[in-house]
């Protein structure tokens, strides 16, 4: 590479410092270039085979580089004689210690010793984790009867609920599936308005239900799918009046279920999913 130089200036000399490999040090260096290929190799595959080659090549190179810094720190405390090198030693090794920082009281002077900074930082963290005055001396302005519902995250919450809503009503012609609060209705049949006759009738029994013991249910988060290979859907459902609003697909427990049951949308779904993972995963 050329450039100019102005009148008078010199260029800076190139210092090159090469430093003798010696056996070992190469050794190592050739293990870290096959660790480097077997984890660039894994995240190119993903297979099984390429990622046990690759643990099985870290994990021996961890061992073989302890191995050797412990060679290089005995080879150098044995060469050591006790009159001038192990002084030279001890005196670098002091000489970039951290400086002892004092600290700063309340009153402005300074912590120098361990005992003063001690009873500092015990006033700091006194003073940090008191509690709050109003914590101390709450005040209650009334008490008011909980007539529903169960404390949010108690131990004893998700028996109480179960035991609570054991009783809701089901019907004859559909199919519950329940798993804590989220339930699914199911209603089969070949002619689409009576399978929304025999879903509108447990909607019915249920939401008498809910009005009977003070149950509130948010329509919007509620769907209404129609399973089926034919063009037409199965006629809109409501509950407590409300119409529930209808959907091509519904994710229920984690799975994204389509209404020709093709999973292709939960496939989709995975796969933008594990190709995020996998971008991230290249940046190691």
């Amino acid at each position: 590479m050329g450039g100019r130089w102005a009148v008078g200036r010199r260029r800076p000399p190139v210092v090159f410092n090469f430093r003798p490999a010696t056996a070992t040090a190469k050794h190592i260096r050739i293990l870290i270039a096959n660790k480097r290929r077997a984890r660039a190799l894994y995240q190119r595959s993903r297979l099984p085979s390429h990622k046990q080659n690759f643990i099985s090549l870290a994990n021996s190179f961890k061992k073989i580089l302890a191995k050797h810094k412990n060679h290089i720190q005995v080879n150098y405390l044995t060469n050591l004689s006790p009159n001038k090198s192990l002084w030279d030693a001890t005196k670098k090794s002091l000489k970039n210690a951290a400086p002892n920082t004092p600290l700063i009281k309340s009153d402005g002077s300074l912590a120098f010793s361990d005992t003063d900074k001690a009873e500092l930082l015990k006033k700091y963290l006194t003073e940090t984790f008191s509690p709050h005055t109003e914590i101390q001396t709450p005040q209650i302005t009334n008490i008011a009867n909980i007539n529903a519902g169960v404390p949010q995250g108690g131990i004893l919450s998700p028996i109480l609920y179960n035991i609570y809503a054991a009783d809701q009503p089901t019907s004859l012609n559909t199919t519950v599936a329940e798993f804590a609060d989220d339930k699914a209705i199911i209603a089969i049949h070949e002619d689409p308005n009576t399978a929304s006759l025999n879903l509108q009738h447990h909607l019915n029994l249920l939401s008498n239900w809910y009005d009977n013991w003070r149950v509130k249910v948010n329509q919007s988060k509620s769907l209404h799918t129609t399973f089926t290979l034919r063009l037409a859907p199965c006629p809109e459902v409501s509950l407590a009046g409300i119409p529930i609003p209808s959907s091509q697909s519904v994710k229920y427990l984690g799975l994204t279920i389509d209404r020709r049951l093709t999973w292709a949308q939960h496939v989709r779904e995975k796969e933008l999913t594990l190709n995020a993972r996998i971008r991230l995963l290249k940046t190691l």
